[in-house]
């Protein structure tokens, strides 16, 4: 078909669909005539190109011969690119695990994370950590890294030099726990100096507009800020102020974003103790509501060395986890998990009932299912480890490594 005969194609269906939507009242009795013309209107319709399609669209809408959802489902438009759609589009929708960067819905592909602690508390020593295991796919924690990234770590509060010593060491205390990172996984990570850039994080500097090329030529899957409050000439404490933020995050690069930051200060340490962690991060309390997860380090307290930490936990796709207490290696400048769950109000349950749940739930790392199985039964987490080591001596349960599972299903093991 040459030019004049397209044109001549293209003023025929757009004669059509005029003439179709004039008269569409008369149809009303006849949902199989309407069905008939949609599809029509359809088969002409992904034959243009360009302003006409779009034009002929909102035509359609306006006019009411279409609902969007209907108009996004026959142009075969994904549902998750969709504004809108109905219930029946989400009853034929297939469903697929989400995709997570880190796993207990930890990290998804999109949003952010807020890491919070004190001044001084090690909050940047814990990014580099988290950054070598996401560029290596290996735990983090107790977290697994599903896949490795790509991150590009913006960081105000270091050098060069500093950046170098620190993250030699953590390499050699990674490797002594026999985690390599390879030449190939080194270059995933991108670091990029804000106080030479002179970056402000507001969306009309110009310092922007260089940070986002320097972030489209390396592609990162995560973006790190360390810390946001050194970065920004704004102020935290307004809802508005943090949701111009997230859009700029995300007109910037449309992936994960770590936000480092600093809880506020302590007014009365001892009025302070018995409140949530979380509920201590500087700013708006809307900087913790839209965020994916949240962890905040915080001292182990007591007699407790202050390289012994406490993490805490809130992430919106998952129960709440309880906090993970770490040691910090003063000469490697790595985080070492320290098992030390504080157990109390030990209840009944049968070894036959936890065995079952660890069936039907397929969990398989212990701290999956202490925790759940205390939220199940009501139980405390205590009472469920000590009902998994007896089914571990009786032969009922067994382990390789943390990973437990029911007798018979011993092969998931492996």
């Amino acid at each position: 078909m040459d030019k004049k005969e397209h044109d001549e194609a293209v003023n025929e269906f757009l004669k059509y669909v005029d003439k179709e939507i004039g008269q569409w009242g008369i149809y009303n009795k006849s949902p199989e005539l309407q069905e008939g013309i949609k599809k029509n209107v359809i088969k002409g319709l992904i034959q243009l190109t360009g302003t006409q399609k779009t034009a002929i669209i909102n035509k359609l809408l306006n006019n009411r011969i279409f609902t969007k959802s209907e108009m996004d489902q026959a142009l075969e438009i994904p549902i998750e690119e969709r504004k809108e759609y109905n219930f029946f589009d989400l009853k034929n929708l297939e469903i697929k695990a989400e995709s997570l960067l880190m796993g207990r819905g930890i990290m998804p592909e999109k949003g952010y994370m807020v890491i919070s602690s004190g001044e001084k508390k090690g909050k940047t020593l814990f990014g580099l950590n988290l950054s070598m295991c996401l560029i290596s796919q290996n735990y983090f924690l107790d977290i697994p890294v599903m896949k490795k990234c790509r991150v590009f770590y913006i960081y105000s509060e270091s050098n060069p030099y500093h950046l170098k010593d620190t993250t030699n060491k953590i390499i050699k205390g990674l490797a002594n726990n026999g985690i390599e990172i390879s030449d190939n996984d080194k270059r995933s990570l991108q670091f990029y100096d804000a106080k030479r850039a002179k970056l402000i994080f507001t969306p009309k500097s110009k310092s922007i507009t260089d940070l986002k090329k320097s972030i489209d030529l390396f592609c990162p899957d995560i973006v790190i800020i360390d810390p946001i409050g050194r970065i920004i000439d704004y102020t935290l404490n307004k809802a508005e102020n943090i949701v111009m933020l997230i859009n700029l995050m995300s007109s910037i690069k449309d992936c994960f974003w770590v936000l480092i930051h600093h809880n506020r200060k302590r007014a009365n340490e001892e009025e302070e103790k018995g409140t949530d962690p979380i509920s201590r991060i500087r700013g708006s309390s809307n900087l913790a509501n839209f965020a994916e997860s949240i962890l905040c380090i915080e001292t182990a307290g007591g007699k407790m060395p202050d390289n012994f930490k406490k993490i805490y936990f809130s992430i919106r796709r998952s129960y709440e986890a309880l906090p993970l207490q770490v040691k910090w290696d003063i000469k490697y400048l790595n985080y070492e998990l320290m098992d030390t769950t504080d157990f109390k109000r030990p209840k009944k349950v049968s070894i036959d009932d936890l065995i079952t749940f660890i069936v039907e739930s397929k969990l398989k790392n212990r701290r999956d299912i202490v925790i759940a199985g205390s939220q199940k039964f009501k139980v405390s987490e205590r009472h469920i480890y000590n009902l998994m080591l007896e089914g571990f001596e009786a032969g009922e349960l067994i382990k390789n490594g943390d990973k437990w599972v029911a007798k018979d299903k011993q092969v998931d093991l492996f």
